[in-house]
This record gives structure tokens, C-alpha cells and sequence, in this order.
């Protein structure tokens, strides 16, 4: 991960917050100008989570950051079979699965 994108995720986290500080905002104030204060906090929100979220990457120099995986796929696979099923399990492995009609 690299730092501005610790800040743009760090950004999109402070929309989330800001959105909720705009709405908490619009609700116990007068419904003049609702949607500038919603603007405002929503920007303020990204403002500061770019910030914190590039500042957090910087200071820990990128070692505590990861990227997950959406999939895991195994190296290798091994496959146990009963002694008196030993032929049968070489010859499907040799041409594939048999589908019974």
C-alpha cells in the first residue's frame, strides 16, 4: 500500500464520518442551509481522514498495511483413497471424471 492510497482510503472513511456529523448537524439545526452544511461536513470528513490516513501510513512506514485476498488456492493437493479403490482413482485422475448416464 502506498501513501496516497492510505489517503484516499482514509478519505472515503472520513465521507463516511462526515456524513454522519452532517446529519447529526441537520437535525438539531434549523433546515436553512441544510445542504451546504451537509457539503461542508462531508468534505471535512475526507479532508481529515486524507490526513490521518496518510499520516498513520507515514509513521508506521508501511509495514503494518495488507492487502487481503479474495481467493485462496492451494499449491499442491493430495488425494487419499482406499487401497481397493487405487486403480479406479489413477484411471479418473488419468482421464477425468466419469458421469453415470
Amino acid at each position: 500500500m502506498t501513501t496516497a492510497k492510505a489517503a484516499g482510503l482514509g478519505a472515503l472513511s472520513g465521507v463516511w464520518f462526515g456524513l454522519l456529523i452532517g446529519l447529526l448537524f441537520v437535525i438539531i439545526t434549523p433546515p436553512v442551509g441544510w445542504l451546504w452544511m451537509m457539503l461542508i461536513a462531508i468534505g471535512m470528513g475526507a479532508l481529515w481522514g486524507a490526513i490521518f490516513g496518510a499520516i498513520g501510513h507515514a509513521v508506521t512506514g508501511g509495514k503494518r498495511d495488507f492487502a487481503s485476498r479474495s481467493a485462496i488456492e492451494a499449491d499442491t493437493y493430495e488425494i487419499m483413497v482406499e487401497a481397493t479403490h487405487v486403480d479406479q482413482a489413477a484411471r479418473t485422475l488419468m482421464t477425468g471424471p466419469t458421469i453415470p448416464q
